[in-house]
């Protein structure tokens, strides 16, 4: 993982924040091939409402330097999707746990 420590704290903190269940990095960064266009992809998984939730964090990440990919489900479509979506099953294989509890 090539993610700054600055930018992991900042995740650490919308964790602390929000309370997820889980937040997942994936992506360039989770898979050590950043370049200076890549974006940070985060998964998070709540069981909270899922749009309520996108908009919170995403309000807190405005100002982030680098742009942000953020997919939010809720624990029950986290479930529903990982029989068939390959991007949920490719995220939970090889993302990386940022906090929370790990999916299976």
């Amino acid at each position: 993982m090539k993610l700054k420590s600055k930018y992991l704290k900042r995740i650490k903190e919308i964790y602390q924040r929000y309370h997820p269940l889980s937040i997942y990095l994936y992506g360039s960064y989770a898979y050590g091939t950043p370049t200076k266009d890549s974006d940070i992809d985060l998964l998070v998984i709540t069981d909270k409402d899922e749009k309520e939730t996108y908009k919170n964090i995403m309000h807190d990440l405005w100002d982030f330097e680098v742009p942000v990919e953020l997919v939010v489900y809720n624990a029950e479509h986290i479930k529903e999707k990982m029989g068939w979506n390959l991007m949920i099953k490719q995220i939970l294989k090889k993302g990386i746990l940022i906090d929370g509890q790990a999916i299976s």
